[in-house]
């Protein structure tokens, strides 16, 4: 989960319910359906938008967007997203453990209940056999978004592989000594020590992108990885920091190990990133 201020927004009715993994029927955008359709079968993920999004997600409620321009932009981003991963990223990821990869634009999120987080920007879930991710494309940031949920999924899937365990202890060893997560969502907005808001000497005492990458693991990892695989931060300062380097080498070595389709010599936009800062 991600989350990005917004203005505060009433929720829309919601639509009747339907299953995670439920195929959407053809909507009325002749371009944009044909776009997404491409993505689709590019990538092997299910897109669902406009009025087709109609799902019942656990945490939060959803507007609805009809508007063409917004949508058009976010495929456009979902795209340049998906293209920081290797070539058959999410086939891979489904082939044992899931029976497909859900995309769902949508607008303002809204909380169900205080547990959540309230100005969401995104969110991940795993449910019915399905990864499935939802973006609230009004922000125009669906790039980073989606790069941040879909390394929520690469989590899950080295929790289905039994990585997990190690995967968190090689995570600690890139953190300074001493350092515990929050393990929650609220409170660490004061947390400053080890990010760019800390008093540092250097760039190479910054261990954490902000603070949000502070209150849990995977955030951390999703928070690296939105950071050195979008295009909105490719010549932020921050990218020379060591430890986030390091943090980014040791993702990137869990994914070829557990991940045909990272041992790849083909080009994609984390390998790119990671050729060019000598990882």
């Amino acid at each position: 989960m991600w989350e990005y201020a917004k203005a505060e927004s009433e929720v829309a009715d919601v639509a009747p319910v339907k299953e995670y993994g439920e195929l959407p029927v053809e909507i009325d955008y002749a371009d944009l359906t044909d776009k997404a359709e491409v993505i689709e079968e590019k990538y092997n993920v299910n897109i669902v938008m406009g009025e087709n999004v109609t799902c019942d997600f656990d945490a939060y409620e959803y507007e609805q967007v009809s508007d063409e321009t917004m949508i058009a932009d976010a495929l456009e981003q979902l795209e340049l997203a998906l293209d920081a991963f290797p070539d058959g990223m999410c086939t891979e990821l489904a082939l044992d453990y899931a029976s497909g990869f859900n995309i769902y634009l949508c607008g303002t999120f809204v909380p169900k209940d205080s547990e959540n987080i309230s100005d969401a920007g995104a969110f991940y879930t795993f449910e019915n056999g399905c990864y499935n991710l939802a973006v609230d494309v009004t922000l125009g940031n669906t790039e980073a978004n989606v790069i941040h949920e879909m390394t929520h999924a690469i989590d899950d899937y080295f929790f289905f592989c039994g990585a997990s365990e190690q995967l968190e202890k090689d995570w600690s060893a890139c953190n300074p000594n001493g350092f515990a997560y929050l393990n929650s969502y609220f409170g660490y907005e004061e947390l400053s020590e080890y990010t760019c808001w800390d008093d540092y000497e250097s760039v190479h005492d910054i261990y954490f992108v902000d603070a949000y990458s502070c209150t849990f693991p995977g955030e951390d990892r999703s928070r690296v990885f939105e950071y050195f695989g979008s295009e909105t931060y490719k010549e932020d300062w921050l990218l020379d920091s060591e430890p986030l380097r390091r943090k980014a080498g040791v993702l990137l070595d869990y994914c070829s190990k557990y991940l045909e389709c990272f041992r790849t010599d083909k080009i994609y936009g984390i390998k790119t990133k990671s050729e060019e800062l000598g990882w």
